[in-house]
């Protein structure tokens, strides 16, 4: 997947001109809930099979629990607790989408991942000014592709800078 060339200008910004969108992404769907999103394939570092995760004491109730991961203690965010969807038991179809953060490595648990599917400048919009009541802080745009409409989320933003520096610190020895 890393090998991966994608043409971009940039993804619209939330509210901003639809026209200064980008020649072609590659997009990776993924399930949550019901809903399919997309997240742009440069966000990816890796996407992995469910394992079993250490939990955490007093974390976040959207932090699952963390991973060792290649050496890295990486904390794993379930999407489902993030956005609001109701609890499910995990599947066999259930992943990890590993991406690097500014604070290092971070997981999303997503319900399944579905396919790569490559968008064009014009199937991608921002978001609706309608929507603004909408928490759109991570959605980066809105693909209308032949079987539907796909999210695309910004995997960064997902997480607020605080939970972000929370997330990063996990793992660390507390300061003396």
């Amino acid at each position: 997947m890393k090998d991966t060339k994608i043409k971009e200008r940039s993804f619209p910004e939330s509210g901003a001109d639809s026209s200064r969108l980008y020649d072609e992404c590659q997009l990776v769907g993924f399930q949550v809930g019901s809903q399919e999103f997309g997240v742009d394939i440069k966000q990816i570092r890796e996407i992995i099979r469910e394992v079993k995760l250490a939990t955490l004491p007093d974390s976040p109730n959207f932090i699952e629990g963390v991973v060792n991961l290649r050496g890295n203690v990486t904390p794993v965010v379930d999407l489902r607790k993030k956005s609001g969807f109701e609890r499910r038991t995990r599947q066999n179809e259930s992943r990890i989408i590993v991406t690097e953060l500014k604070g290092g490595p971070v997981g999303f648990m997503v319900d399944s991942v579905t396919e790569v599917r490559t968008a064009k400048a014009e199937t991608i919009e921002s978001v609706p000014a309608s929507a603004v009541k909408v928490n759109t802080r991570y959605v980066r745009g809105i693909a209308k592709l032949e079987e539907g409409l796909l999210i695309v989320l910004d995997l960064e933003k997902v997480l607020s800078l605080d939970e972000a520096v929370q997330g990063s610190r996990i793992g660390e020895p507390e300061a003396t």
